[in-house]
């Protein structure tokens, strides 16, 4: 989680005379991948992680993507990760969520303005589109503290929104069958002929505005 230490001065008759705040990320020395209890299965991944991705501009280099903890795509293209499901059989699941922090991809790093730089997100899910929205920025500005506290090119306080995905019903079952290698596969594209192409950045749970990774938790009956 991401703590704030506020601290404020008084005078003698109550009056504020100073204040400040301190932020702390405070988190597990072990990054857990997979967590695992009697009635869900969570599934967590590292930005870095991705197995598949194709941009039509820049993109981030792995050892780069390390650093800053996030990956960016510039104009449109994708990122793809498999997680592995290994006992876990999703036609016996109630429901299917996904979250993840994403925002757009500026080259620059301007504090935030009125001014927008939007793009398009589409996540899908073994191949099946579940999710579908625009992201309206790539704002910099002390919200990104989890940026400013992990450095990088990130430094400069970038971040984004929360996606989260819920599914299930019909849309599960489909998500199901298409199950491949025991995997569950998910990408996070930007489509090519969108209006609102300005790439995608995904950040990881130490980056960005919120102690988040690429989160998966599967839930049963």
């Amino acid at each position: 989680m991401l703590c704030t230490l506020t601290v404020e001065a008084l005078d003698a008759n109550g009056n504020s005379i100073a204040r400040n705040f301190v932020q702390f990320f405070v988190t597990d020395e072990q990054w857990k991948p997979r967590e695992e209890s009697e009635r869900s299965l969570l599934l967590r991944t590292r930005p870095e992680h991705f197995s598949h991705a194709n941009w039509s501009g820049p993109m981030s280099r792995r050892e780069q993507i390390i650093v800053d903890r996030s990956c960016y795509g510039s104009g449109f293209g994708f990122f793809e990760w498999h997680l592995p499901l290994e006992n876990a059989d999703l036609r016996k699941a109630r429901r299917l969520r996904f979250l993840c922090e994403a925002s757009s991809r500026r080259s620059d790093t301007p504090q935030t303005t009125k001014d927008r730089y939007p793009t398009t997100l589409h996540v899908e899910l073994n191949s099946v589109p579940v999710y579908k929205q625009i992201v309206v920025d790539h704002p910099h500005d002390s919200r990104g503290a989890l940026s400013y506290l992990s450095g990088g090119k990130n430094g400069r306080g970038a971040y984004g929104y929360l996606i989260s995905v819920s599914i299930d019903g019909e849309l599960l079952r489909q998500v199901a069958e298409n199950v491949a290698d025991n995997q569950l596969r998910i990408r996070c594209t930007v489509p090519e002929g969108e209006l609102a192409a300005g790439g995608l950045t995904i950040y990881g749970h130490d980056s960005g505005r919120y102690p988040v990774s690429l989160l998966t938790i599967i839930e049963w009956w």
